[in-house]
């Protein structure tokens, strides 16, 4: 009995050390996503919620491999606490109380491994989804910003174009003034000669 409270203990204390590395990996990913560079294009902004989705199922695939250790190192103890119990159920003249126990220790192991899951599939899902609609908005502000700069370019470019347009009328009428003062100095040439 002694040695499998040892193990439980044991096995809880890397459970611990588990959720803290599950803990640092949400971090971690939470870091990556605080460092996304702004999105220029909505292509660009495609490719890289497909970038971030597949890092994400990663994520949760390291993750449900976790939850699957603990459950098979769970599985091992029980494995292993079922030989012991049948040798204290011989010492032992209530062998139903023993094998109720059993059964209540299997169910806790079971819905605290299904609560661990929930937790961490719900917190990643929920960090995502802020992500994402971080990155909208920040996509929403660039199209602002380019909205705005386009209009900018046109009005100046509108506005030089109709200095262009001025500057060319003012040649174009210097012009025909020189060709018509020339007209002018032609006739009068042809005249005194």
């Amino acid at each position: 009995v002694e040695s499998t409270m040892l193990q439980v203990e044991a096995w809880h204390s890397k459970s611990k050390e588990d959720i803290r590395e599950l803990e640092q990996g949400l971090k971690d990913l939470t870091k990556v996503f605080s460092q996304l560079p702004e999105v220029g294009d909505n292509a660009e902004l495609g490719q890289k919620q497909e970038i971030w989705q597949k890092r994400l199922q990663d994520f949760q695939g390291r993750h449900r491999q976790q939850l699957n250790s603990w459950h098979a190192a769970g599985q091992e103890m029980l494995e292993e606490l079922v030989p012991e119990l049948q040798k204290i159920e011989v010492k032992m003249p209530d062998v139903v109380s023993a094998t109720v126990m059993l059964e209540e220790a299997r169910a806790e192991l079971e819905s605290l491994r299904l609560l661990r899951q929930k937790a961490l599939e719900s917190a990643a899902a929920q960090r995502l989804e802020q992500t994402l609609e971080e990155l909208k908005n920040r996509c929403a502000e660039e199209i602002g910003g380019h909205a705005t700069l386009q209009e900018r370019v046109s009005s100046r470019m509108a506005s030089r174009l109709n200095a262009l347009g001025e500057f060319l009328d003012q040649e174009v009428q210097q012009r025909r003034e020189r060709h018509q003062a020339l007209v002018e100095v032609v006739a009068q040439m042809s005249k005194s000669l």
